[in-house]
């Protein structure tokens, strides 16, 4: 799938170990507050022991990897829904579909979050096509 826009956001609530809540900078002072899904990524229900600690594990990659240190400040990247639906890319559950890019503090590189989930158990490799 092909990454549509890349914008600054503050993650502004953690949902579950793939969803969270954002406010989306969208340039020229405008600001658009969204529920979004994890592109590529399923984690465990929020019923179970796993889906807790997938919550738990996301707040701290979100923490651990903020461009900034007064708020949890990401860069995402947001993705079209499926081929069958190219224009919404809110999807069934009116989320859109996001990566999660933040920085290393020790180095400085930049980390995929939704790929670091899946890197440590925490979510496995999921796409809606």
């Amino acid at each position: 799938m092909k990454t549509r826009y890349v914008y600054n956001a503050q993650i502004m609530r953690v949902i579950d170990g793939d969803s969270v809540e954002i406010i989306v900078d969208c340039g020229f002072g405008i600001a658009f507050r969204m529920k979004a899904r994890l592109y590529a990524i399923n984690a465990p229900e929020m019923n179970t022991d796993d889906g807790k600690l997938a919550k738990t594990a996301l707040t701290n990659l979100l923490t651990k990897h903020s461009l900034t240190t007064e708020m949890w400040s990401h860069t995402v990247k947001t993705h079209k829904q499926s081929s069958k639906n190219p224009i919404d890319a809110s999807g069934k559950y009116g989320r859109w579909l996001v990566e999660i890019i933040g920085k290393r503090k020790v180095d400085g590189k930049l980390v995929n979050l939704n790929q670091e989930m899946v890197a440590l158990g925490y979510a496995e490799d999921y796409l809606s096509e």
